[in-house]
């Protein structure tokens, strides 16, 4: 079979949940005899290739969506898709008009209008994130199946179009990548691995670490923040204000290759998640490096607590009071000796393994017209 992904935007290089999903997903479609084509956005300084044929184009460039179309008309007869499988809305859009009559299925992450408008601060931004929504709206009932990565999403997806097929497969986490650390942390460290963005929460966070800390102020603590985005220099201006800078690092942007490593050196990662959350990829990665999960009743995050209290820790609220609670709880577990080694990573294994994901992935392929 033949299938063309489609993506707004991919980068290797600043790679998001939505990347690494798409990642996975051609190389499970790859390993199972599939061809696999991807047409998408990038940013200017792209240079990693993936293991695929890649048809690029700079993000938001004048050549964009020409080149989006272009590559889509060529791919029809060059390439001559038999499933066109779309991970957002605007090339999803283009993709409907180029192929009326191809089997199309659409990856539902989450709503692109509810994105924009989490972050929009004036009039104009507001009204461009609706019309967005309108263009959403319009391709999605376009659409022949969906896959949504949690319940949650699924039943967000219903919301606009009821009658939708749709599997849930959740993402995935390479195991051989995410390793267990030898030695467990022998001081007292949390992790957040986030976008600097209003919506994931990290302001929050902080606030609540400078209550812990308040309450102990002679503990050895580290809260370690990696990730960038539009909201940094705010943030760092919080952890001034709170003197917070000996225990709180706000890390930035590090090399993929560094992050299993990490996560391990913490005793737990953190998810203070504010709006949006249609999976949330960092928790099956702290898994993988057996570490236990924090995390606020936001979108999927709840969805996790099957897999019960020695994983996934969900607090009580979206608020400073509630995660400073999580954190009390994961503390006076570790300062007990009440951590249970090995849970996390069996849930990994058994649950979002590469291997049981891509096995869900096929097993949709082979349902398809």
């Amino acid at each position: 079979m033949n299938v063309l992904i489609c993506s707004d935007y991919v980068s290797t290089w600043d790679m998001g949940g939505a990347t690494r999903v798409l990642i996975h997903q051609i190389d499970s479609l790859q390993e199972a005899g599939h061809q696999v084509m991807l047409i998408s956005g990038c940013p200017a300084h792209q240079e990693d290739a993936l293991p695929c044929t890649w048809k690029r184009f700079t993000y938001k460039s004048l050549s964009y969506l020409p080149g989006l179309w272009r590559a889509l008309k060529r791919s029809k007869q060059e390439f001559q898709p038999d499933v066109v499988h779309i991970h957002q809305p605007l090339i999803g859009a283009l993709a409907s008009l180029c192929f009326p009559n191809t089997t199309k299925l659409y990856h539902f992450h989450s709503y692109w209008r509810e994105e924009k408008l989490s972050h929009a601060t004036s009039p104009l931004q507001r009204g461009a994130s609706r019309l967005k929504g309108l263009l959403e709206r319009w391709t999605l009932k376009r659409m022949d199946r969906f896959i949504a990565l949690s319940s949650f999403s699924a039943s967000r997806l219903k919301e606009t179009v009821p009658q939708a097929e749709v599997e849930i497969i959740p993402g995935a986490v390479d195991l051989s990548h995410f390793r267990t650390p030898e030695d467990a942390p022998k001081s007292f460290a949390l992790v957040s691995v986030r976008r600097l963005d209003p919506r994931t929460g990290v302001d929050l966070l902080i606030r609540s670490w400078a209550n812990f800390k308040s309450n102990r102020p002679d503990l050895e603590a580290q809260l370690n923040i990696v990730g960038d985005g539009r909201q940094r220099e705010e943030l760092e201006a919080l952890v001034k204000s709170l003197k917070l800078e000996g225990s709180v690092e706000l890390k930035g942007r590090i090399p993929e290759e560094e992050l299993s490593k990490t996560l391990g050196e913490a005793v737990a990662v953190v998810i203070p998640t504010r709006e949006l959350e249609g999976f949330g990829l960092s928790v099956i990665e702290a898994f993988a490096v057996d570490r236990p999960v924090i995390a606020t009743p936001v979108g999927a995050l709840p969805e996790f607590s099957r897999h019960g209290s020695d994983v996934f820790h969900c607090v009580k609220g979206v608020d400073v009071n509630a995660l400073e609670e999580g954190i009390d709880f994961i503390y006076r577990r570790w300062s007990n000796n009440g951590m249970q080694m090995g849970a996390c990573r069996r849930v990994a294994q058994e649950h979002y393994g590469k291997a049981a994901v891509a096995h869900l992935l096929q097993s949709t392929y082979a349902k398809l017209p």
